[in-house]
C-alpha cells in the first residue's frame, strides 16, 4: 500500500508539473504573438499615413516672376503749362494766331484797343501787336505792385529761347524808354513780368520790380 500510495503521489505531481510548464509556455507564445500584432499593425498604419510631398517652391516663384513682368508699367504723368492763369502761363500757340489776326489793323486802331485796356501804347507796329495779342490771349496787366505807377511789362521766349522783351525781339524803342528797357534786360535772371518805373510829370520814379507771376485783368475787346 505504501508503495501503491508514493507511486500515486509521483503521478499527480508529474500532471501538475506538465500542466504548469505548459500552461507557462502558452503565456509566452501569446504575449510574443501579441507583441507581432501589435508591430504589424504599426507597420501597416505607418504604411497608410501619406507622407508629406514637398510644395515646387520654384515653380510658385517662377510663376510670381512672371506676372511681375507681364504686370504693365505705369504711365508718366502728364504735366502742361498753365493758360491764362496766375503763374504767368501763356498759349503761345494762340498768341501767334492773334499775332497774325492784328497784322490787318492800323496802328492807331491797336493803340484805342491799348488805351482803353490802360497798356502802354509805346512802339511800333510789331509790338503793338504783340502788345494786343498778349492782352486778348493772358488778359490785362495791371500797374506795378510796388511802385504803383508803372505798366507791367511782358516778355516772351526770344530766338534763342529765352526771355526777352517785346522791345529787344520786335525792335520799337527808343529815347528813355529804350534805355530803360535795355537796364533792365541786364539783369541776370529775367522773369516774364517786369517794371520799370513811371514819369511823375518831369520827374522819372524808377522801378526794378519783376516776378513770374500776375494777376491778370478782365481784357476790353472793342
Amino acid at each position: 500500500k505504501a508503495k501503491v500510495k508514493a507511486k500515486v503521489k509521483a503521478k499527480v505531481k508529474a500532471k501538475v508539473k506538465a500542466k504548469a510548464s505548459a500552461g507557462s509556455l502558452g503565456a509566452r507564445r501569446g504575449s510574443s504573438s501579441s507583441r507581432a500584432s501589435a508591430a504589424v499593425a504599426v507597420r501597416g498604419a505607418s504604411r497608410r499615413q501619406p507622407q508629406p510631398q514637398p510644395q515646387p517652391q520654384k515653380k510658385q516663384l517662377t510663376r510670381q516672376a512672371a506676372n511681375g513682368r507681364q504686370q504693365p508699367s505705369a504711365a508718366p504723368e502728364k504735366r502742361t503749362q498753365p493758360r491764362n492763369r496766375r503763374g504767368g502761363g501763356i498759349d503761345m500757340r494762340a498768341f501767334t494766331q492773334r499775332m497774325q489776326q492784328y497784322s490787318a489793323w492800323t496802328s492807331d486802331k491797336m493803340k484805342l484797343l491799348l488805351k482803353a485796356n490802360d497798356q502802354s501804347r509805346s512802339g511800333n507796329k510789331a509790338v503793338l501787336q504783340a502788345k494786343c495779342a498778349f492782352g486778348e490771349t493772358f488778359g490785362r496787366l495791371p500797374r506795378c505792385p510796388r511802385c504803383f505807377g508803372g505798366r507791367v511789362k511782358f516778355r516772351l521766349p526770344g530766338p534763342s529761347g529765352s526771355l526777352a522783351s517785346v522791345f529787344t525781339i520786335y525792335g520799337g524803342a527808343s529815347g528813355q524808354e529804350l534805355q530803360a528797357d535795355r537796364e533792365a534786360e541786364k539783369e541776370q535772371v529775367r522773369k516774364r513780368f517786369y517794371c520799370t518805373g513811371f514819369y511823375d510829370d518831369d520827374e522819372k520814379v524808377d522801378c526794378d520790380w519783376q516776378d513770374d507771376v500776375v494777376q491778370p485783368e478782365p481784357w476790353t475787346s472793342t
